[in-house]
Order: C-alpha cells, then sequence, then structure tokens
C-alpha cells in the first residue's frame, strides 16, 4: 500500500516539507517519516501517523504556549522562572530568535531533562540557589563553561556582575603590567562598565579609557543597561 504523500499539507503549526529516512520500531514495523516546518520556524522530524492522529502539531512552542498561559498571574505577568526556562530553549532553539546564532547557532543546547520538562528545570534551580525574590540581575542563569550546554553540572545562579565575568568575549586588558577582564578593572577603577566598554569601541587608548573621570554633566547608564552591547545575557529574573 502506497503511503500518502503529505508534503505541503498543514497539521497544526506544522506544515510538511519532504518525506525523510522511514522509522523502524525495535518490533520491525515501518512507519513514514517527514520533515516538517514550525510555525515559529523551527523544522523537526515527525512520524505520519502522529500528523493523521493530531497528537503533534507544532515542535513544542504549542505545549510551551499553553503552559504559559496556564503559569501566568494576575495582571498578566508569567512566572519569572518559567521565563527564563523558556528562553534558554528560544536562544538554543529556534533559529529565528535574535540571539540564536550566539547559542544554537553555536551547537549549544538545552539537555533533555530540562528541554521537555519545565518542573525539572524547576526542581534543580530551586534546589540550586534560585531565588525568586532577589532583585533583577542578581539572580541569573549562567553556564560554567560558555562554550557547554544548559545542563545541570554546567549550569548555577550567579548575578550579573559575575556573569560578565564569564563571557566568551569578555576583553581582557592589560594595564601597568597587570592584565584582567573588562568588568574587573571596572570594578577595580570605579568606573560603569559600560562605560568602558564604550570608550574602547570608541578606539580610545587604554590608558584614557581607564584613567580618564567620568563628566559631571554627564550621566551614565547602569551597567545592567547596556550589558546586551556585548552580548545577551543569559535570561534572568
Amino acid at each position: 500500500m502506497a503511503t500518502e504523500d503529505l508534503s505541503g499539507k498543514t497539521f497544526g503549526r506544522l506544515t510538511v516539507t519532504k518525506r525523510v529516512r522511514n522509522h523502524i520500531s525495535p518490533s520491525g514495523k515501518v512507519s513514514s517519516k517527514w520533515l516538517c516546518r514550525c510555525k515559529c520556524g523551527r523544522e523537526i522530524e515527525v512520524l505520519g501517523r502522529s500528523l493523521r492522529s493530531g497528537h503533534t502539531q507544532s515542535c513544542g512552542c504549542l505545549q510551551v504556549d499553553r503552559t504559559i498561559s496556564s503559569h501566568t498571574k494576575h495582571g498578566g505577568r508569567a512566572d519569572s522562572l518559567y521565563a527564563i526556562w523558556d528562553s534558554m530553549k528560544q536562544r538554543c532553539g529556534n533559529q529565528n530568535h535574535r540571539y540564536y546564532k550566539d547559542y544554537g547557532g553555536r551547537g549549544i543546547s538545552v539537555c533533555k531533562e530540562w528541554l521537555s520538562d519545565y518542573q525539572a528545570f524547576h526542581d534543580w534551580a530551586i534546589q540550586n540557589g534560585y531565588d525568586s525574590m532577589a532583585e533583577k540581575c542578581q539572580c541569573t542563569i549562567d553556564r560554567i563553561d560558555v562554550n557547554g550546554n544548559y545542563e545541570p553540572s554546567n549550569c548555577r545562579w550567579v548575578n550579573m556582575k559575575d556573569q560578565q565575568r564569564n563571557r566568551r568575549n569578555n576583553v581582557a586588558i592589560t594595564y601597568n603590567e597587570r592584565t584582567q577582564c573588562l568588568q574587573a578593572w571596572a570594578t577595580d577603577i570605579g568606573l560603569p562598565f559600560d562605560t568602558l566598554w564604550r570608550r574602547l569601541k570608541r578606539g580610545w587608548g587604554v590608558e584614557k579609557a581607564l584613567t580618564t573621570p567620568l563628566s559631571k554633566n554627564k550621566s551614565h547608564r547602569k551597567v545592567v543597561g547596556t550589558v546586551e552591547c556585548l552580548q545577551q545575557p543569559e535570561q534572568t529574573r
């Protein structure tokens, strides 16, 4: 019996692109498998019977949206830890996300334990230092190895200052025979991190950038306000 061609058909949020290799179950049963593009832009492979039965209707984003809705508090503000989990997955799995190139585009992924199970991520977070009452930017998820994945053994909760020290593109500056990252220099000399970063980006020499005092007539934004200039920070609470 010929397999029905599902190419071009839509099932929920999924549009079938083409047929891919067959799926063979442990019992030897052969099932058709299809490459699908989700409405959110992500591509996944799905069994034909799962599409036709309605069992699979998205890449997983539909369930995410439903869970967000169920976690939404009065006033429309979603649970902050859930938002961290969702943002982490979007950065790694959604090719249309503006920071995908810095995460999923570099091969960084979310472990299977967390990918489809918010409760598993929630339990790990609570047991490993997440503080729901912390002020903004004082409790952020940080990968210990910046080239590693989001997984229990490679993640921790830190404040934004500590996270900036761990950036893969944090600038190392040498002055007076001393070398340290830009964030450390900012802390040592008492200047805002974003001020030093802007000075160097404009072509200032290291000595001038580090020793020029702030203008009394200029207001400066807080460090956390321009962290994205270097790289999008891990989702904060």
